[in-house]
């Protein structure tokens, strides 16, 4: 499975109080195809989910 066709941002406490900021700027660069310098939890990646 393709897991960069997958953008998702969903709600919730670690995400709207947390790194609401940090998650946007993953999704954008990585929709432009930018390098991702950006250090999130495996858990906050589709392929953890979708794989797993």
């Amino acid at each position: 499975l393709d897991d960069r066709a997958v953008f998702v941002a969903t709600g919730g406490y670690k995400i709207t109080f947390g790194i609401a900021h940090r998650i946007a700027k993953y999704i954008a660069d990585e929709i432009s195809g930018v390098a991702q310098n950006i250090d999130l939890p495996p858990t906050f990646h589709p392929r953890y989910h979708i794989c797993n």
